[in-house]
């Protein structure tokens, strides 16, 4: 595989609230969860603001960006994501001579369709389409293989990234480095208004939640004031996954380095999609992601 080149990124992050219909809802750990099927949702631009915040200018992966770029969207239509996605693309391509490619950074908050549509305000944007803006230009020329990072915060999110995965573009053109996906195929994802987001971007952006326990280079103070301090916050960022504050009712994905894609809360229970057949086809790769929390084997294509 290709090696990021997170010098150069560029990031879309588009919120659609939509709908007026009652939603679903349930109890959880932290109150009541809302579905984000049909309701009008409350906090999906919030959530793509603090993914921007997450985001910043590259620094979070240890580089400093080249290219300040980004664009909020909000209530968009299909005009608007294409045009904000053709504009990160010209950047992209501007240094591509200077470049492995590049990262595409692209989040969506928002309503999902039963086949991995994305709800803008004009209407479903298909998983293909938004593939294809994704890898236009100079994508896979040269050798360059252009790096995507997404994160997909709708219903049904797991298909959206299924079909992204098996689209002609991915790996001739260019390569879904990371992603998340707020819930398996064939779920519904929720929103908390407990605390002001989707259980997804609060899972995964509250603090705690992505740092690691100190280090066997650490002193025995560091360790003991980490243990005092620290410890149960970790911990509690640990125990609150996606199904944890749904009763089960969502199961967050998590694609790590292009290779494996499995339960955000349960790194061995993963999908193998590094060596998978050239063509695999959907409903074997949505049956695979569907079958995850049902068991903690490896699933066999």
């Amino acid at each position: 595989m290709p090696s990021p080149d997170y010098r150069y990124q560029t990031y879309v992050l588009v919120a659609c609230l939509g709908g007026s219909a009652e939603a679903a809802e349930g109890e959880g750990p932290r109150g009541k969860f809302v579905s984000k099927a049909q309701t009008r949702l409350a906090f999906a631009v919030t959530d793509v603001h603090a993914w921007g915040n997450h985001f910043g200018d590259g620094e979070e992966a240890g580089f400093k960006n080249e290219i300040d770029f980004h664009v909020l969207l909000q209530e968009a239509t299909h005009p608007e994501v294409a045009d904000a996605i053709a504009e990160a693309v010209d950047h992209l391509d501007f240094h591509f001579d200077d470049s492995k490619g590049g990262s595409l950074n692209f989040v969506f908050s928002g309503h999902g369709y039963p086949d991995g549509d994305l709800a803008l305000e004009d209407g479903p944007l298909s998983a293909d389409q938004l593939m294809e803006w994704c890898t236009a230009g100079r994508a896979g020329q040269n050798g360059n293989t252009r790096h995507l990072r997404l994160v997909i915060d709708s219903c049904y999110a797991g298909l959206s990234l299924a079909r992204m995965m098996i689209h002609p573009t991915h790996w001739t053109k260019a390569v879904i480095r990371d992603a998340l996906a707020a819930c398996l195929p064939s779920q519904e994802a929720f929103e908390l208004p407990s605390v002001g987001h989707s259980v997804l971007t609060y899972t995964r952006l509250r603090p705690y939640a992505n740092e690691m326990p100190p280090s066997g280079s650490s002193t025995e103070e560091e360790h003991r004031r980490w243990m005092d301090e620290e410890y149960p916050h970790w911990r509690a960022a640990r125990r609150e996954t996606t199904q944890y504050l749904t009763n089960g009712r969502q199961h967050a994905l998590d694609l790590i380095n292009g290779h494996a894609i499995g339960l955000a809360s349960n790194a061995g229970r993963s999908v193998d999609v590094a060596d998978w057949p050239e063509k695999i086809e959907l409903d074997k790769l949505v049956e695979a992601l569907d079958h995850l929390p049902r068991s903690g084997r490896p699933y066999k294509w």
